[in-house]
Order: C-alpha cells, then sequence, then structure tokens
C-alpha cells in the first residue's frame, strides 16, 4: 500500500524524487515520486535518540544537500539520520520545530520556548540563542514557528506573539547586530 503510516502530518522534506514525511504518532514515511506516481520507499518507525530511547513523534523535517536527513522532535534533541550510520542525536534546549541549512554548513533550528541555534555539520559545534534577553540579539519571542535564510544573506525568524524578525545571519553567528522586528 502507498498509504501514509499516519494521517497526522508533521514535517515534509524531499531531495529529487525523495520525499520524507513526519508524522505525529508513526515516525517518517519514505516515498519517491516520478511526476505521475508516489511509491514507498519505506518506514522509519521511530526515531532513535540513544539506548534504549526513542520518538515516533516529528515536529520538522531536513534533508540537506549532503543527503542528511534532520529530524526534530519535542524531546530536546535534533537528530542527523543516514541509511549508512544511522541515528546522531545532539541535544539542544527546547522541543525542536522547524530545520534549515545555510551555505556555511549550519543546521538551522528553532525551538518552541527556547530560540534558535544552529549545529555546524563540520566541527559538531552547537550554538544556541535562547531566552535570555543577552543572548537573543533582539530575538523578539523565543517561540520559533519558522525558519528562513534568503539569497541576501538575512535570517528571516516567525515567531508566535512575536512577529518576524530579520538580522544578517553572519551578525547572528558572531553575535553581533540585533534582529529587527516586524
Amino acid at each position: 500500500s502507498n498509504g501514509l503510516s499516519d494521517n497526522l502530518v508533521t514535517a515534509i522534506t524531499g531531495r529529487g524524487n525523495d520525499i520524507w514525511i513526519g508524522t505525529a504518532t508513526a515516525g517518517i514515511d519514505h516515498y519517491q515520486f516520478d511526476g505521475q506516481r508516489l511509491l514507498r520507499k519505506g518506514n522509519i518507525p521511530r526515531v532513535v535518540l540513544s539506548a534504549g530511547l526513542w520518538k515516533n513523534e516529528v515536529t520538522a523535517l531536513l534533508r540537506d544537500r549532503d543527503d542528511i536527513l534532520w529530524i526534530g522532535s519535542s524531546t530536546n534533541s535534533l537528530v542527523r539520520y543516514t541509511e549508512k550510520d544511522g541515528f546522531r542525536n545532539y541535544v539542544v534546549n527546547g522541543f525542536v520545530f522547524t530545520i534549515m541549512e545555510d551555505d556555511h554548513d549550519n543546521i538551522w533550528f528553532g525551538t518552541w520556548g527556547q530560540g534558535i541555534g544552529y549545529l555546524n555539520k563540520n566541527t559538531g559545534a552547537l550554538e544556541q540563542y535562547n531566552n535570555t534577553p543577552e543572548r537573543m540579539l533582539g530575538l523578539s519571542s523565543d517561540k520559533i514557528q519558522s525558519i528562513y535564510k534568503d539569497s541576501y544573506g538575512y535570517l528571516w525568524v516567525g515567531t508566535k506573539g512575536g512577529g518576524l524578525n530579520v538580522a544578517r545571519i553572519d551578525d547572528v553567528i558572531v553575535r553581533r547586530g540585533r534582529f529587527t522586528v516586524f
């Protein structure tokens, strides 16, 4: 059957003709789309966080340019997955609700209640701009709904209750400047 494992779809990402669909209770479904037909390739029923600890609820997905699948969940985790290496968990503050890749090999994440952050794929360094005013660079809310990097080098952050926040991504990385709120 080509049916979804769960009808509550929480995240979608893709690369080429591969589509990954995150669900609320059944992990991640993997499909291929040829322009006419959707072919089910498999299901990752649970996201492994550590030995004996797993979650089947997915809140965010990103398939990056290196074909690594990044997974957000309501567990204070950003998870890296490849078929070859399996799961690798990075502990972050807050439930991850949105994920984005920049041009510097950083995987950015937005959390519910703990601001934004990024993980450098090359070094493994994790940086977070959390809910303390001196660390948020003027971010108007720490409840992040969406993030986006435009072609001009600006980071756009959509929040719950705090509107839209924009800053140059390079300034955010080095903790210079502040977000402008719209």
